[in-house]
């Protein structure tokens, strides 16, 4: 795999603009580009881009970059972009700056004569445009500032001074600047509305362009990429060409994604931790607001990438204008955006955002965290409406209280359940019941099992029903509560009856009775195994029985009360909803096998009998 991709994706435009406002510098026509993105947008690699395309065309170029390591340096950029005019070896003309030299002795140390009293940012800036056309002439000249927001305010005052004055000098002038609240980008603003500067502003990448770049990375096609990979690059980078790069090169460290002999393939988790390096550039940004600002979106991260303004104000205990006010300064340092039409909701604008928060707390700080966030849903909203059920159920399990999440979780499913949503129903409850196996409460387990069986046969996954079924059939065993007959309905009973447990009924557990939709009358034909539809309009054909009808049953089938002994693979219900051809052996007629609806015309009625 490559570090990077071999050439810029997804920025053609860009690139066009940049080598005409070249070919213009080489003849006389000079500018100034500003690009303007937030972090790892790609800046620095189309201003990379733009020096090679220099290079190659003859023109000399000067580089210089501001930073925020150490103390501030007057002049920073500016200074380590015309050293450079001095290592390289060519000799400088410095006639032609005249009185104008002994002024750059504040950015070049050779020409430093100690007398600075009597110059201004004009003289300065004058100073330095005479320096770039002499050196410049010729041949053209491409200035690059990188990180200008992070400039000192003199260096600002200088570029100011040059954008104004360099539209008929042989010089370019390209700068980059992130979308954060800064002094550069309002300077980038203004030579734009005057017409003495482009601004070129980065969208993040589309889907289309990700693939590609991670196919040019990955050194294959883009139809080749593994779509879990591209799915989860997509969802995790918002876009980020940066971000793709990073984690694509977690994904492949850590062995989730492997090459073989027939191209990529996913083998493992691609969730990736958020790397030192990232975490550390966006913590960056957030410390810049403050400690009240760090504590502020913390919570809102633990309630996830989408937070109400009104649960987190709850959270915190702070006021109207102090929330509003880091909103709109976590807004500007390109973090959070306003979510929907409702003005109550934003999001983090990256996933890993909320990532990078969670490396700042510590397990029981983001537990605390996520109660607190809990216990403010309820009291806004008692009934847990809608989506608040489930968000509830995984802040309490952040909580430490998986019971409490396990029959929130079921709450929720069951009302999936009653809307129709089979596929959520079953990931609902299926998440219910396995932070509630490791509890004690099992009759809540029992409750979110009768509510995942008939979901599950809804679905068709009978096989997996089956093997839940007997989980049920054990909770029974354990000593759970169970009614005296099991009742017609299309669910599951509330709770396995004595004999379902595979106990032999009491008169304190007495045997159940015949289901009312059941005739008790005549015993069931044996069926055929072989598939057919469920509860048909109309009786298929009946098989062959392999024992005469009028022959006894068998001793071991011989029961009182019963046709046969319960049968441990089907679970103790009268659902409409079970195949009979949906088993792992030929069922015989008992009481705990499923029976058709009163109103259905199939033979198989008579087949439930007791």
């Amino acid at each position: 795999m490559r570090s990077h991709a071999p050439y810029v994706i997804g920025r053609d435009a860009e690139l066009r603009h940049l080598q005409q406002a070249l070919a213009g510098a080489r003849q006389q026509r000079g500018g100034v580009v500003f690009l303007v993105g937030e972090a790892g947008i790609g800046k620095s690699r189309l201003a990379a881009e733009a020096v090679g395309a220099a290079f190659d065309s003859g023109m000399r170029v000067l580089r210089g970059r501001s930073s925020t390591t150490g103390p501030t340096v007057p002049f920073r950029p500016l200074t380590e972009a015309l050293m450079s005019l001095f290592r390289s070896g060519e000799p400088i003309d410095d006639l032609a700056l005249g009185p104008y030299r002994p002024v750059l002795g504040r950015l070049i140390p050779d020409w430093n004569t100690g007398d600075h009293e009597s110059s201004s940012m004009v003289i300065l800036g004058e100073a330095v445009l005479r320096l770039l056309i002499g050196a410049g002439k010729g041949r053209g000249q491409l200035l690059l500032l990188e990180d200008l927001h992070d400039a000192d305010p003199e260096t600002l005052a200088v570029v100011e001074y040059l954008v104004d004055n360099l539209e008929y000098t042989p010089v370019l002038l390209l700068a980059t600047i992130r979308t954060e609240f800064c002094d550069a980008l309002d300077l980038a603003a203004s030579a734009r509305r005057r017409g003495t500067g482009t601004v070129l502003e980065l969208p993040p990448l589309t889907r289309p362009q990700m693939q590609d770049l991670i196919a040019a990375q990955l050194g294959t096609e883009p139809d080749r990429v593994p779509p879990e990979a591209l799915e989860r690059l997509c969802d995790d980078s918002a876009g980020s060409p940066f971000l793709v790069e990073e984690l694509l090169q977690s994904m492949i460290s850590g062995g989730a994604l492997v090459q073989g002999a027939e191209g990529w393939r996913v083998v493992g988790d691609l969730r990736s931790d958020v790397s030192t390096a990232l975490a550390r550039g966006i913590l960056r940004r957030i410390d810049r607001l403050g400690p009240q600002g760090l504590t502020l979106l913390s919570a809102a991260a633990v309630l996830g990438r989408r937070f109400p303004l009104t649960v987190l104000q709850r959270m915190t205990g702070i006021d109207d204008r102090s929330l509003l006010s880091h909103l709109h300064a976590g807004a500007a340092a390109q973090l959070v955006v306003p979510d929907g039409p409702s003005p109550d909701w934003y999001a983090f604008r990256h996933p890993l955002t909320v990532e990078a928060l969670f490396t700042q707390l510590t397990p029981g700080t983001r537990a605390e965290l996520a109660g607190r966030a809990a216990d403010a849903v309820q009291e806004l909203h008692p009934d847990l409406p809608g989506e608040w059920c489930p968000l509830v159920a995984e802040l309490r399990a952040q909580a430490g209280d998986p019971a409490e999440a396990g029959r929130l979780l079921a709450e929720a499913g069951r009302r999936a359940l009653a809307d129709g949503a089979i596929g959520s129903a079953i990931t609902l409850l299926d998440r219910a019941e396995r932070l509630l196996a490791g509890g004690a409460d099992a009759a809540s387990r029992a409750e979110v099992l009768e509510s995942l069986l008939p979901a599950l046969a809804e679905a068709g996954d009978f096989a997996r029903a089956f093997d839940l079924a007997e989980h049920l059939h054990a909770l029974g065993g354990a000593g759970l509560g169970a009614p005296a007959s099991p009742r017609c309905t299309p669910g599951w009973p509330r709770s396995p009856t004595p004999r379902a447990a595979g106990r032999t009924a009491t008169a304190r557990s007495p045997a159940p009775a015949p289901c009312s939709a059941r005739p008790p009358t005549r015993p069931s034909p044996r069926r055929s195994t072989s598939p057919r539809p469920i509860w048909p309009s109309t009786p298929p054909a009946p098989t062959a029985p392999s024992r005469p009808r009028s022959s006894p049953a068998p001793p071991s089938r011989r029961r009182s009360g019963t046709n046969c002994p319960p049968s441990p693979a089907r679970p103790g219900n009268c659902s409409p909803r079970w195949p009979a051809n949906a088993t792992r052996a030929r069922p015989t007629p008992c009481w705990n096998r499923p029976c058709p609806p009163p109103n259905a015309t199939s033979s198989r009625s008579s087949a439930c009998t007791r």
